[in-house]
């Protein structure tokens, strides 16, 4: 299929794109000289070091090295895609898009009609609602504002069996095609159509750029079935598409996503600032809305209902990320049927700390099983290890098999081998130490890969041992910490160990005294991981782990960034290789230190 998009349309585009304003839009600009400058919006800093050139149209951060041209910041920015990038900055500049050819996509034509219908029949029922008394009520009751009710455009469908159906005629769409758009049903009988939603709250679905492709109906009274979906269609598949993403997609790369049930659930989590959320389409979670999740964070909370239907879902989510290459967090809603439920009772603080100490999927598997049994009971114990002996077995990563059967194996006052199915160890005669393999780089155990709980892990051991830092083969980089929620912490905590003004936890707790008491207690009241002898090696791993992951995501935005550049732009293209080639060269001298 060839592109609709020329070099010629994207350079005009690109041009054409106020760079200033673009970034201004959401980074506040001073000019110097003939550029602007400002604070980076890809890493925290207090001293501006980003800079953009009109001139050359491009933007760059001295501190964390960040740069591109209009297409790579709306990207990033946005967490949209290249073609995406390229038709929000055309709108924005005015500029027509070209439309896609009937040869390229024969339905195209059909498509951009079904996405008008369902727009006016968006519109239809939002303004039907306010003649419904009961079913405005019932948002009312649910707490929902005025704003709410707008911004998702929530409506209702009343109970008579041709009003939509007469409503879109008037508007010029035929029954074809809204038999197509799934607005209506034929009687098998008679053969005649009428409108597939009667009496039901109206949530219209869009999606990730916006465009209405279908609806979800919750029934005001009693009624079967309590939800109705639109059907499939050429422009609505709930496999791949999540209701509220093309809201929470902006705040996603910062703060991740939250993974709820319902259509309530997410609206009011935004209602509140939780902007976030969001939800399958009345399905358990496919393996398409994974990779449509990780497109945009590795960063997922599950948040379903706390009853037996909302925990079995949670597991098949879980294993559904975990395909994925993501690693979930769960947020326990305790004795709260919902998140909605939640808010309610408890207000959004509580909720947004329940997020902060949301449990590592494992932790969570693990204590579900352990509730299953009374351990004080020997048979009920014996079948509680059988168990997670199992689930243990079936973790990809054995890093966090090990240190997890060492945890269990403590709790339980059993050898760690019985956990990983190995015979329990005979103590003998000491075997001579065989050489090292000077190729072998042996890391320390740690139980979660994703970056915020390695820096965690980081810090507890440092704060045990501040000395250390001064010994370091490597300065860690304020930038590698950013999205840890620390990272204002050790940008003042890190310059002061290294000038050895701070020796133990009590100097680094007398210096901050009154500030950043939140995150020393986190750290303090937490525990490390790593069951070892804290030393100078233990503290170089994590850090170059702590690297290497920010050099990953670095090298993963700078590879996206290259495909956006036309071939002819030579020069930007050699810029870009060059900072991949940099980026990797640093990888490797962290890989063989």
């Amino acid at each position: 299929m060839k592109t609709r998009f020329t070099d010629e349309w994207i350079e005009e585009v690109r041009s054409a794109s106020d760079l200033v304003g673009v970034i201004g839009e959401t980074v506040p600009l001073k000019k110097a000289g003939a550029n602007y400058k400002g604070c980076c919006p890809f890493h925290h800093e207090k001293t501006p070091s980003f800079m953009v050139s009109p001139e050359k149209g491009i933007y760059k951060c001295f501190g964390c090295g960040e740069s591109g041209d209009a297409i790579a910041f709306v990207m990033k920015t946005q967490n949209m895609n290249f073609i995406e990038a390229l038709e929000y900055l055309a709108s924005r500049a005015n500029i027509a898009i070209p439309e896609q050819s009937d040869e390229d996509d024969p339905d195209q034509k059909e498509k951009k009609r079904l996405y008008e219908l369902n727009r006016e029949a968006a519109i239809y029922f939002y303004r039907n609602l306010k003649n419904e008394r009961e079913a405005y009520a019932y948002f009312q009751k649910r707490s929902l504002t005025i704003e709410t009710i707008q911004k998702f455009g929530l409506g209702f469908s009343s109970d008579e069996w041709q009003v939509l159906k007469e409503a879109m005629l008037k508007k010029g769409f035929t029954e074809e095609e809204m038999m197509k758009a799934g607005l209506l049903s034929k009687s098998e009988k008679t053969g005649r159509t009428y409108d597939r939603f009667r009496g039901r709250m109206m949530f219209p679905i869009q999606d990730i750029r916006g465009r209405m492709i279908g609806f979800g109906g919750r029934v005001l009274e009693k009624g079967e079935p309590k939800y109705l979906n639109s059907p499939e269609t050429i422009i609505f598949n709930k496999r791949f598409n999540l209701y509220a993403l093309h809201l929470a997609k902006k705040d996603a790369r910062r703060e991740g996503l939250i993974l709820v049930e319902g259509y309530m659930d997410v609206i009011a989590l935004h209602q509140v600032g939780i902007t976030t959320a969001v939800a399958s389409l009345g399905t358990a979670l496919t393996k398409e809305q994974a990779h449509l999740i990780k497109r945009y964070t590795d960063q997922i909370y599950i948040c379903y209902d706390s009853d037996s239907a909302g925990q079995k879902a949670t597991d098949r989510a879980i294993q559904v990320l975990l395909d994925a290459k993501m690693e979930p967090r769960i947020i326990i809603l305790g004795n709260a049927k919902d998140p909605d439920e939640w808010i309610q009772r408890d207000g959004v603080e509580s909720f947004q700390q329940a997020i902060t100490t949301a449990t590592y999927y494992v932790d969570y598997q693990l204590a579900r099983i352990q509730s299953k049994y009374t351990v004080k009971d020997d048979e009920q114990r014996v079948l509680c290890i059988r168990e997670i002996t199992q689930y243990l077995k079936g973790l990809k990563d054995r890093t966090t098999r090990e240190i997890y059967a060492e945890h269990l194996a403590r709790d339980f006052q059993v050898p760690k081998g019985l956990f990983l199915e190995r015979a329990a160890e005979v103590p003998r005669e000491k075997p001579r130490e065989k050489p090292r393999d000077p190729a072998i780089h042996k890391e320390p155990l740690v139980i979660k890969s994703n970056n915020r709980s390695l820096i965690q892990e980081f810090l507890i051991m440092l704060h045990e041992k501040p000395a250390l830092f001064e010994e370091l083969k490597v300065d860690p980089m304020v930038v590698a910490f950013a999205g840890s929620g620390l990272d204002s912490y050790v940008a003042e905590l890190f310059p002061l160990l290294s000038e050895g003004k701070l020796r133990d936890k009590e100097a680094i707790s007398e210096f901050f005294v009154d500030r950043f008491d939140k995150e020393r207690e986190m750290l303090y009241n937490s525990r490390t991981e790593f069951s070892g002898e804290v030393s100078q090696k233990v503290l170089m791993d994590y850090i170059k782990k702590i690297h290497l992951q920010y050099y990953r995501g670095l090298k993963k935005d700078r590879e996206g960034l290259l495909q956006s550049i036309p071939l002819r732009d030579e020069e930007m293209r050699k810029m870009i290789i060059l900072e991949i080639q940099e980026i990797m060269r640093k990888m490797n001298e962290l890989g063989t230190m």
